[in-house]
């Protein structure tokens, strides 16, 4: 009878979500076990941040000595730049010669050209080359005027027509060794501290350290100096600084190593028969030495002290009389 089979599905229905109900709540009565594991991962976990809160204190008081290092480092390699850029534009154009890029040259209207009328006429200078100038105005047949015109490089890329004195040679030196030590400190610094992300790269920044002097130097220069170039400046300051001190050493230890024009030169008393003459040449003596000491003392006043510049540089032959 359908009345009969909808009554036992009903009650078999309630039954089953009865079942189920008695089964969630058995679930959720039970109380959920930890493991012994996660409570030890949890100890463990707790040390660390306790070992970790003793070294970031230490950690913090590194960095700031670390921090504070760099940045009188940086701040003394910005002094030596400074004192380096202003010998830089200091010096001369005998010591930094330029290119000659134009020279003036003496044109002849010739006849049957009047102003505003173009000649044609070739480079003196390149021969191979035609230029094209129009007359100037009141300038007629066989007057002159002057125009200018570019000329070729003739030097020699082998020669070094750059003539750096030893004062901006040591300067160099001591900018480079500036800025190494606050390239070190800085990297120091940026490797010690965790809240850096960006890494100082060390040796990019140091083979840019000449970057900003060669733009203190003049761009048309028959040598031109580059990044190469100033490092060999260096490193020939470098040298020749250990040559003068290995030197200076060696002569403090053992001054009989010194040069004999070095050496204090005395002349040997003589000795006479008679008290009369010996007192007579003692006086003459005494005169001649002041004497001596008088002319070494004006000549070294009157010695003139000569540079000489490298290669590259002629001169023109002369005669000289020596006294």
């Amino acid at each position: 009878k359908p009345t009969e089979s909808s009554a036992n599905n009903n009650s078999s229905s309630s039954s089953s979500s009865k079942t189920k109900n008695q089964k969630d709540q058995s679930k959720k009565s039970t109380p959920k076990k930890k493991s012994s594991s996660s409570s030890g991962k949890s100890s463990k976990d707790d040390d660390k941040k306790k070992v970790d809160t003793v070294i970031s204190e230490e950690l913090k008081q590194k960095i700031e000595e670390h921090k504070k290092k760099a940045i009188e480092l940086k701040a003394e390699a910005d002094r030596m730049f400074d004192e380096t850029k202003a010998h830089i534009e200091s010096m001369t154009e005998k010591e930094l010669p330029r290119k000659k890029k134009n020279e003036k040259v003496s044109i002849t209207v010739p006849e049957g050209k009047s102003p505003g009328d173009d000649i044609t006429f070739s480079n003196p200078h390149n021969p191979g080359q035609k230029l094209r100038v129009k007359v100037p105005k009141n300038t007629s047949a066989g007057e002159k005027f002057v125009v200018s015109v570019p000329v070729a490089s003739t030097a020699d890329p082998d020669v070094d027509n750059n003539k750096f004195n030893r004062e901006i040679q040591e300067k160099l030196d001591d900018f480079s060794h500036a800025y190494d030590e606050w390239c070190h400190a800085e990297a120091a610094y940026r490797e010690l501290d965790p809240m850096v992300t960006e890494k100082f790269q060390l040796h990019h920044e140091r083979m840019n350290k000449f970057e900003a002097v060669i733009k203190v130097f003049p761009k048309d220069l028959i040598t031109p100096i580059d990044a190469t170039y100033l490092r060999k400046v260096v490193r020939r300051a470098r040298q020749n600084k250990h040559k003068r001190n290995k030197t200076a050493k060696m002569y403090a230890e053992n001054p009989d190593a010194a040069p004999s024009s070095s050496k204090a030169t005395t002349t040997p008393d003589t000795t006479v028969s008679s008290s009369g003459n010996n007192n007579n040449n003692s006086s003459s003596n005494n005169n001649n030495s002041n004497n001596k000491g008088e002319d070494n003392a004006s000549d070294k006043n009157n010695t003139i002290e000569l540079h000489l510049p490298g290669k590259g540089v002629d001169f023109p032959e002369m005669s000289t009389t020596t006294s």
